[in-house]
C-alpha cells in the first residue's frame, strides 16, 4: 500500500494492514510446493462482511498492547501479554502465555492476538505497540514469510494466528509504534498488565488455531530457490531428529556449570545461540559446537573399532579412556594446566575471582553472564538502552566477555595442541606453549581493536573493547586514555610467564 511505503515508523506515522492475499503478476504465484496433505481447506477463506454504509463515520478502538518476559532466554522463563483499552475498562487484560515457548516476543504478538480477540469484527481498530519485532512482522515481512512457507520463522504459530484475525475482521486495523517507558499512559499501563501476567502462577489459555482455509502452506513455487527448499527440507527433518544422547547430557552439563556462575537456567536454544555469538572466535565456535555435540573421535568412540582399542588410551598420561574432559581440565602431561594457570595470571580480579574451570564452563562459556537478581524482567531485543549506559551491570558483562574469550580461547589451544601431539608425535616445551597462548590471545585483542577502529564504529564499541581488556595490557599506565581508537596506539597483553 502507497501510505504504508511512505509511512515514516519511527516518527509515529500508522501502518495499515493489508488483509488481502493477492496473486498480482501470474497464475504462477498461486502454486505452491512442499505442501502439508493434512491441510488441504474444503472451503474458501472469506471475510465478515461489512455493515451497510451509515451516515456516521465509523470511530476507531484505540488499544495498547505489551509483552513482558520474566528471566528471558532461561529455561524458567515466563511471558505475558498486557492489552489496555484505557482506564478501568473491562476489557484491559493480563495474560500469562501458555506453553513451552517462553520470550518477550512472544509476549508481545500474543498481547495482539488478546487485542484482536476483544474488539468487534467490524470496529475500526488502531492497535499501539512498543514492539518494532510484532509491527514489523505482521505489515512488512508476512508476505515474504508465507510466500517461502514460512520456512525458519520463529513464533510461526502466534504470527499465524494474529494473521488469521487480522484478515477475518471487517473493518480497517491500523498499526503505531511508540517508544516504550517514555511516560505514555496506554503504554505504562499495557507494559504493567504485562508483568502483571508474566508474575501469574498458573499459565492462561491463548487460542492459536487457524482454519484450514486461511492457513497459507508451501512455498510459493516460483520464488523457490535451492538454498529455501534445501532449508525447508532440513526444517522437516529436523522435527523427525531425535537429539543425540551425548548431545543432551553435554547441554545438562553446560546449562548446570552456566547457572552456577551466573545463577541462570539456560535453554536449550540459548544454548545453542551462545555457540555462534560473535563474542567467540570462529575457532572456538566450531570447537564447542562440535564439543557439545560429541563428534570429536576420542576414547570410547576407538573401543568400537577392532585394532584402534589402543586410542582410546591418553597418548600424553596413559590414562584408560581418555574423553574430552581428561584432555581439557584433568590430563597431568598434555600441558593444560599451564594455559589454564596463563589464563588465570592474565585475569584480572576486578568483580569476581577467576573460576573453577570444568567441562561444562567450557562447554557453556558463550552463555556466561553476569548474576541477575531473582526477579530480573528481561525484556530481551526491546531494550534500546546503549551497552554503554548501563552502569555498574554493564562492567560486569564486559568482565564476562573477557572470560569467554580466556576460556574459549584456551580450551581451543589445549586442543590443538593434544592433536598435535597425538598425531605428530610433538611435544612442545613450556616456553613454546606460553607463547601459542599469548599469540593466540593477542590476536584475539587485536581483532577487537581493528573492529573497534573502523569508521563507522559506534562509541559503546569503543567502550566495551576499552573495558573488556582494561587490567590486561602492557605498560597499562602509560597508554593514553583512547587508546582504543588511535590508530598510531599499538597495543599488546602482558608478557606471559613461563611456568
Amino acid at each position: 500500500m502507497e501510505k504504508n511505503r511512505k509511512a515514516n515508523i519511527s516518527r509515529g506515522d500508522e501502518l495499515i494492514f493489508n488483509p488481502s492475499v493477492t496473486i498480482r503478476e501470474s497464475l504462477g504465484e498461486g502454486f505452491r510446493i512442499l505442501t502439508d496433505k493434512t491441510r488441504v481447506p474444503s472451503k474458501t477463506a472469506r471475510r465478515t462482511k461489512p455493515r451497510q454504509p451509515a451516515t456516521i463515520p465509523p470511530q476507531t478502538t484505540t488499544v495498547y498492547t505489551d509483552g513482558s518476559c520474566l528471566h528471558n532466554g532461561t529455561q524458567s522463563a515466563q511471558c505475558g501479554a498486557g492489552v489496555w483499552f484505557g482506564p478501568h475498562d473491562q476489557r484491559n487484560t493480563a495474560l500469562r502465555i501458555p506453553g513451552d515457548a517462553q520470550s518477550n516476543q512472544i509476549g508481545e504478538i500474543s498481547a495482539i492476538i488478546i487485542a484482536l480477540q476483544l474488539t468487534g469484527q467490524h470496529e475500526q481498530l488502531r492497535i499501539v505497540t512498543d514492539s518494532r519485532y510484532a509491527l514489523d512482522g505482521l505489515n512488512i515481512h508476512l508476505a515474504r514469510w508465507e510466500a517461502d512457507g514460512w520456512v525458519d520463522t520463529k513464533n510461526k504459530p502466534f504470527f499465524e494466528r494474529a494473521a488469521y484475525l487480522l484478515r477475518k475482521r471487517a473493518a480497517r486495523t491500523s498499526f503505531q509504534w511508540v517508544k516504550g517507558h517514555t511516560g505514555n499512559d496506554g503504554n505504562e499501563g499495557a507494559d504493567r498488565l504485562a508483568d502483571e501476567g508474566a508474575r501469574k502462577t498458573t499459565p492462561d489459555e491463548l487460542d492459536l488455531d487457524v482454519p484450514s482455509e486461511f492457513h497459507i502452506d508451501g512455498i510459493q513455487l516460483m520464488n523457490t530457490t535451492q538454498a529455501l527448499a534445501y532449508r525447508a527440507v532440513k526444517q522437516h527433518l529436523n522435527k523427525k531428529t531425535k537429539k543425540r544422547r551425548a548431545t543432551r547430557v553435554n547441554l545438562d552439563i553446560a546449562r548446570h556449570a552456566i547457572h552456577e556462575h551466573s545463577g541462570k537456567w539456560l535453554s536449550d536454544e540459548a544454548i545453542w545461540n551462545s555457540c555462534s555469538s560473535a563474542e567467540l572466535s570462529n575457532k572456538s565456535k566450531q570447537f564447542i559446537f562440535r564439543a557439545i555435540h560429541g563428534s570429536f573421535k576420542v576414547g570410547e568412540y576407538w573401543m568400537n573399532i577392532p585394532g584402534f582399542e589402543q586410542r582410546a588410551r591418553c597418548a600424553a598420561c596413559g590414562t584408560d579412556g581418555e574423553s574430552l574432559e581428561h584432555i581439557l581440565t584433568e590430563c597431568t602431561d598434555n600441558h593444560q594446566s599451564e594455559i589454564w594457570n596463563l589464563a588465570r595470571d592474565l585475569w584480572p580480579e576486578r568483580h569476581q575471582p577467576w573460576p573453577r574451570i570444568s567441562i561444562g564452563l567450557i562447554l557453556g562459556c558463550g552463555g556466561l553472564s553476569a548474576r541477575s537478581p531473582p526477579d530480573d524482567n528481561t525484556e530481551g531485543d526491546e531494550d534500546d538502552t546503549p551497552p554503554g549506559d548501563r552502569g555498574n551491570g554493564a562492567n560486569k558483562m564486559r568482565d564476562d566477555l573477557l572470560l569467554k574469550i580466556l576460556i574459549s580461547e584456551s580450551a581451543t589451544l589445549i586442543w590443538a595442541v593434544r592433536c598435535d601431539a597425538t598425531i605428530n608425535g610433538n611435544n612442545p616445551s613450556a616456553e613454546i606453549i606460553t607463547k601459542r597462548w599469548h599469540n593466540q590471545v593477542e590476536k584475539r585483542l587485536h581483532t577487537d581493536v581493528a573492529n573497534a577502529r573502523r569508521k563507522n564504529a559506534k562509541p559503546a564499541l569503543l567502550k566495551r573493547v576499552h573495558d573488556t581488556w582494561n587490567g590486561t595490557l602492557e605498560n597499562e599506565s602509560s597508554l593514553p586514555k583512547d587508546w582504543v581508537s588511535t590508530r598510531e596506539v599499538l597495543v599488546g597483553i602482558k608478557p606471559a610467564q613461563v611456568p
